[in-house]
């Protein structure tokens, strides 16, 4: 796949940005100081060797996570939302990372997709984190949504990215990055 030309107008532009435990402290507190990057309301997705960790970020309460943030174990990290997200991934004992922040034009170079999270029914609910699980085996994740008199037979759970397009030399449009944009419960799954 070819890289955009410079002289091409693109809806997206990154700025990089890394993440050293020694230097600067305790993970969730320097979240805490790039949340607004993302905009208004953000979300948090963190993939480690012991697990997924789901979290969120509201102007009333900070940073507030499914488990606490160990960034011994982390391995990659998303914070998004409707302005852009911060993506980190583990460099040996640091993390390099970039903040992918949308452009107001041109409007027309991107396009959301939803995508379905687990979760046929819910196990714990609670008023940040509910437990969710799908199928026989269990698996589990606590997403960050109230879903008191939620039903998921129909899978309501949508994680929503972001496509950014490009064209080629010939003029083909492709997409040239993708980002994580909001987490969402899909319309008609109250009881």
């Amino acid at each position: 796949m070819s890289k955009p030309s410079s002289s091409q107008m693109l809806s997206y532009e990154t700025t990089p940005c890394a993440y050293n435990p020694g230097a600067d402290g305790d993970i969730s507190t320097w979240l805490k100081g790039h949340a607004g990057q993302a905009g208004k309301e953000a979300w948090l997705l963190a993939f480690a060797d012991d697990g997924v960790t789901w979290g969120r970020v509201d102007s009333a309460r900070g940073l507030t996570t499914s488990r606490p943030l160990d960034a011994s174990r982390l391995q990659t990290l998303h914070l998004f939302g409707e302005d852009g997200e911060l993506r980190l991934w583990r460099d040996g004992t640091a993390f390099q990372g970039v903040f992918i922040h949308d452009l107001p034009e041109p409007a027309d170079r991107y396009f959301d997709q939803g995508y379905i999270l687990w979760g046929d029914h819910v196990e714990n609910p609670g008023s940040d984190f509910s437990l969710v699980a799908d199928g026989a085996q269990g698996l589990q994740h606590a997403v960050p949504l109230d879903l008191h008199n939620i039903n998921l037979d129909n899978r309501p759970l949508r994680l929503f990215i972001r496509n950014h397009l490009a064209e080629d030399p010939q003029g083909q449009a492709y997409v040239c990055c993708s980002r994580l944009l909001r987490l969402q419960l899909k319309k008609g799954g109250e009881k």
